[in-house]
């Protein structure tokens, strides 16, 4: 019979502290309760809570002021737009922010029944981890048409704009794609590469693409880190990177609508995992 795996306490006031931040009961720029008085919260001794708060500097959720003692770190927010088909690493890199990507795995596969739109019984599997400012971000599984092993290889890949080598080794544009967005909770692997606690929200953001003729070239499910990373509505779709022409039609503004509900329909969705027992 299998023991339960106990939670170091350290980890347990961490992951308390954290889900405070997250939940905005502490704000950026709050002063933590003292050490001592932390101590007397959790009843656990001096170098535990250290310990917790150590992990929390480690991943920039606080920081140590001179002076002060631990405040909750004010940094600025990312905003990636689902609508737009321009990916993660393009929409970052315009915001200013560091983006690097380390490949998982590459492999030929059997296609899944889930995944529909790619030709051909098989296609290439490509898991990727993606960093916004050295911080794990984002965990990328996408599925593309086998002929692209044969130009893009995982080397190419590392710390490069996927879209970007489909247009400069196939010469494929992406130009547009269905997304949907929803809340899921993290799981192994997942949660140990964005470095989160089992259970942690995530915002899944699904979909395809397809090039400037309309052929499907990938298949995607891109897990965001929700404490890193905000979905924002733009009202304005030629800010696009990649989408070009009329931003006022009512296809778009369809989309926008659609859009706004799929968003709603996930913050509802992680106000409750953040409620369940264990996400603490």
């Amino acid at each position: 019979m299998n023991r339960p795996v106990r939670i170091p306490r350290h980890v347990q006031i961490s992951n308390a502290l954290r889900r405070q931040i997250d939940e905005r009961e502490l704000l950026p720029g709050d002063l933590l309760p003292s050490e001592a008085d932390l101590c007397g919260s959790f009843k656990v001794s001096r170098s535990v809570i250290r310990q917790a708060l150590d992990t929390l500097v480690r991943d920039g959720v606080v920081k140590k002021a001179h002076g002060r003692g631990t405040v909750v770190s004010v940094g600025p927010e990312l905003q990636r737009n689902p609508l737009w088909s321009a990916g993660l690493s393009t929409q970052m890199a315009k915001l200013g922010s560091r983006v690097s990507t380390r490949v998982l795995s590459y492999e030929i596969e059997d296609v899944p029944t889930s995944i529909r739109g790619l030709a051909g019984p098989q296609a290439l599997r490509l898991e990727r981890l993606r960093f916004v400012d050295d911080q794990p971000t984002a965990f990328i599984r996408t599925w593309l048409p086998c002929e692209l092993s044969a130009l893009i290889t995982p080397d190419i890949l590392e710390n490069a704009s996927l879209h970007e080598q489909l247009y400069l080794k196939a010469g494929w544009v992406v130009s547009t794609g269905n997304r949907q967005v929803r809340a899921t909770a993290a799981r192994a692997p997942i949660d140990g590469l964005l470095d989160v606690p089992a259970g942690y929200p995530l915002l899944l953001l699904e979909g395809q693409s397809t090039e400037q003729h309309g052929r499907v070239v990938e298949v995607f499910s891109t897990w965001h880190r929700s404490d890193r990373i905000a979905f924002d509505i733009s009202e304005n779709p030629q800010n696009n990177p990649v989408m070009s022409g009329n931003g006022d039609t009512p296809e778009i503004r369809k989309a926008l609508e659609n859009a706004q509900s799929l968003m709603e329909n996930a913050l509802a969705e992680i106000a409750k995992l953040t409620a369940r027992p264990g996400i603490r």
